[in-house]
């Protein structure tokens, strides 16, 4: 009655619907812009979640010029909903220049301190110098105290590309197109004085730095530790970890792709526990998970605590390319995080159904017996139809609360001109049977 491809298709939209109702991560608010947003604001470019306080970017908005950007700072009230508390945006006093400044490529949260990168702010247009401006909340309110600048950052260099505290006295800044080196790229370490002002320490470059590499595009950080993404190493890219000795960067070891080739942008994305690192590698086109479907490179430390060991790489296959004829082009590593055992995967470029694009968030957790990272959840947008809504695009994950937060940075209403984007929230809950208004998202899967 059916051909082998058509039952395959029904058991497959089966198992997703059964599926759906089984998540131990459950959405719990999605977040538009108050007014509805414009297409472009890209809202949801960078997000962070600390406690019951998250910030997320619209690099797009236009309130200080075009494409100037800026932040929104949401706190967490009564059944899980999300308010608004402020929206940011950069104030540089007599420069009034913003246009295309990019405020909001990234962000770095800690309860009552943000930290926004700025990489194309210049004295003029087209300058890219970059610039992380600082934020501090006292009483409820936040407050811009600090405009921070590299010593070293000439033209072009997007210093602020990447930011990430390691605590409330230690900021790391990555400037991937630092030009000293050709686009070697570089990163900066700040430390609070005794006013709280963030003073530079050092510029830190990787020991086999080249032109091209990026060194800077993507950091992340552990206590005692810093990795820090090259995309560009030798055109498959590369990453580095930092141990952090007496406040100071010490290099331990770079690694890359055993059987990485040219684009395969491993490093796009990294993440650090205390015996983890992760390193995305979104492009990457292993000619057994198709063409772009990327992946996750899982390194761990060894026994006597000092050296890191490939331990596993984790890839996802899309059944669904045997039925639609599309290309497994889902980007999966374009984000990561890692908090309280949990590794967090976007892949925004994920296919479904009836759509292309719309993306999806894998969670893994390592299983005591074999020692492996395995799935935990598969988490999708849960709404209508996610057409090219890049579902993914930026992941964050705080434990403490058990929430996560992903940015889709092409949601929200649609119209001729694009989308202005959507952060969805989700909340880990004890593995069983969800609300069953959760059963929509099978058409996520």
């Amino acid at each position: 009655m059916f051909s082998s491809q058509y039952r395959f298709a029904i058991l497959f939209l089966f198992l997703c619907k059964v599926h759906s109702i089984l998540h131990e991560w459950g959405p719990t608010d999605k977040l538009r812009l108050r007014d509805g947003g414009d297409p472009n604001d890209f809202f949801g470019t960078a997000v962070d979640v600390a406690g019951n306080t998250l910030a997320a970017s619209a690099i797009g908005d236009t309130d200080r010029g075009t494409d100037a950007g800026a932040v929104y700072i949401y706190t967490k009230g009564s059944r899980r909903k999300w308010s608004l508390q402020q929206k940011l945006v950069p104030d540089d006093g007599v420069l009034e220049n913003y246009v295309n400044d990019g405020f909001g490529t990234s962000v770095s949260l800690l309860p009552d301190l943000l930290a926004v990168g700025s990489p194309r702010r210049g004295v003029t247009i087209g300058d890219n110098l970059g610039a992380v401006y600082i934020f501090r909340r006292s009483n409820g309110v936040w407050v811009q105290e600090q405009i921070i600048v590299g010593a070293e950052t000439v033209h072009n260099d997007l210093f602020g590309f990447a930011v990430k505290f390691i605590d409330e006295s230690t900021l790391v800044v990555g400037s991937p197109v630092f030009t000293g080196l050709n686009k070697a790229g570089s990163i900066y370490t700040f430390e609070a004085d005794i006013n709280g002002q963030f003073q530079q320490t050092s510029r830190v470059e990787g020991s086999e730095a080249k032109g091209n590499d990026y060194f800077g595009f993507s950091l992340d950080s552990d206590e005692g530790r810093v990795i820090v993404g090259a995309p560009g190493d030798e055109g498959k890219g590369s990453a580095y970890i930092f141990d952090i000795v007496a406040g100071a960067l010490v290099e331990n070891t770079r690694v890359e792709p055993e059987f990485g080739l040219e684009g395969d942008e491993f490093g796009y994305s990294v993440a650090i526990g205390p015996t983890m690192a992760a390193v995305g590698s979104r492009s990457d086109d292993d000619n057994f998970i198709g063409n772009g479907a990327g992946s996750v490179f899982v390194y761990e430390l060894d026994e006597t605590a000092t050296s890191w060991e490939y331990f596993q790489k984790i890839t996802r296959t899309n059944p669904l390319s045997r039925i639609t004829g599309r290309a497994a082009t889902g980007l999966l590593g374009e984000s990561l995080a890692f908090d309280g055992g949990y590794l967090v995967v976007g892949a925004p470029g994920w296919d479904g159904v009836a759509f292309v694009n719309g993306g999806r968030i894998y969670v893994y957790k390592k299983r005591s017996r074999s020692g492996k990272w395995r799935t935990a959840d598969i988490v999708t947008s849960c709404g209508e139809i996610p057409e090219e809504d890049n579902f993914g695009t930026t992941v964050a994950l705080d434990m403490t609360t058990g929430t996560l937060i992903t940015g889709s940075i092409e949601g929200g209403r649609r119209t001729e001109d694009g989308s202005p984007g959507t952060v969805i929230i989700f909340e880990r809950r004890a593995v069983g049977i969800l609300p069953l208004q959760k059963a929509r998202c099978w058409l996520n899967l």
